[in-house]
């Protein structure tokens, strides 16, 4: 992430350090590798004039038409993402929505929460209020697929509760054991661990 913010323009770099406490360090890598490929994309179409990404003004952003951000999101849909060597795949919808959501993230800071030196806004013209993120509807079998690993299946539950009950506490350490589990607790969590699993059951 360091080295990454020292290629992006100073607006980008203000924006990863007023979100650092509020979004996660994993979100913001991700925003930051998705506004790389906007600003590449900006230079490659000829939108932004600079050489480098670091040297995009912010009146590129200001002054993007509705259009050109429409093609964005047209070139995010049809991209090829290369696999391997060989292989690409197309890229899903819910990738493209996140980038949306970054995008619109950087822009709704830049006009409204951020002050220039006359105490306003870097710029008022968010384009991006204008492109939704479309919602993506999933399958029943590919909800299947994605609840199927986080369900008890045949007897694991029954085997769960037996190591709750039985080998739990004999993993934690002597010191452990000592500091945060009781007898009382473990009875209690057994308990209530047992009625869950069996109104889940039922």
């Amino acid at each position: 992430m360091e080295q990454l913010v020292k290629t992006m323009p100073f607006y980008i770099v203000e924006y990863v350090d007023n979100k650092l406490d509020t979004r996660s360090p994993s979100t913001l890598l991700n925003y930051v590798l998705d506004y790389k490929l906007f600003l590449e994309w900006l230079i490659a179409e000829g939108i932004a004039k600079q050489e480098q990404i670091k040297d995009i003004p912010l009146s590129v952003l200001e002054k993007l038409k509705l259009i050109e951000a429409q093609s964005f999101i047209k070139f995010l849909e049809r991209r090829n993402i290369p696999i391997n060597k060989k292989e690409t795949k197309k890229a899903e919808k819910v990738s493209g929505n996140r980038k949306i959501s970054a995008l619109r993230s950087l822009f709704k800071y830049l006009t409204t929460q951020t002050e220039n030196d006359e105490g306003e806004p870097y710029f008022y013209r968010n384009v991006m209020l204008k492109i939704e993120v479309n919602k993506v509807k999933e399958t029943l079998g590919a909800h299947a697929s994605r609840i199927s690993t986080k369900i008890f299946h045949n007897d694991e539950d029954a085997r769960f509760l037996e190591f709750v009950k039985h080998d739990y506490e004999k993993e934690l350490s002597e010191k452990s054991r000592k500091l945060i589990y009781f007898k009382r607790d473990k009875e209690r969590d057994f308990a209530i661990l047992s009625l869950f699993l069996g109104a889940a059951s039922g």
